[in-house]
């Protein structure tokens, strides 16, 4: 899945949606090893050189399962907001008069519900491990979005 992830990426025309329950790759980093953030900076700087209209949409969940106090979950949260910052930070240091959300974003999902004055919410799980290019391919499996 994961070369499958690389090659799709790299022969992406308008857009790839990813959707995965872990986003933990590198950029300029040995650790972790899997170059898919890697691969999406590439696709990104080529369609920016190119003056192409591209975009590249993350869903993923707020924070893994887990007790936000243990520090498992807090060291995943950790190596997910590397992965975004360094993908961004690569960018926009290459591209600083280029708004680097026209091309890539990351979201995550939420419920809410209104009980008289008060709001409460909660996030909604990504749990699927998926990717869609140019709507013309899916991929859809089991390999999350890390070394594991």
């Amino acid at each position: 899945i994961y070369k499958a992830y690389i090659s799709l990426i790299s022969r992406a025309k308008r857009f790839i949606f990813i959707q995965n329950q872990y986003f933990i790759s590198s950029v300029d980093s040995d650790q972790p090893k899997n170059k898919l953030a890697l691969a999406l900076v590439r696709r990104i700087r080529r369609a920016i050189l190119q003056a192409e209209v591209f975009r590249v949409v993350v869903v993923l969940p707020v924070h893994s399962e887990g007790d936000l106090a243990a520090q498992s979950t807090r060291l995943l949260v950790e190596w997910t907001l590397r992965t975004i910052n360094a993908m961004q930070a690569k960018l926009r240091a290459e591209f600083p008069d280029i708004d680097v959300e026209e091309y890539l974003v990351f979201n995550a999902l939420r419920t809410w519900e209104k009980s008289g004055d008060s709001i409460f919410t909660e996030q909604v799980y990504v749990h699927s491990k998926m990717m869609i290019v140019d709507d013309q391919i899916v991929v859809i499996g089991s390999a999350n979005i890390n070394d594991r």
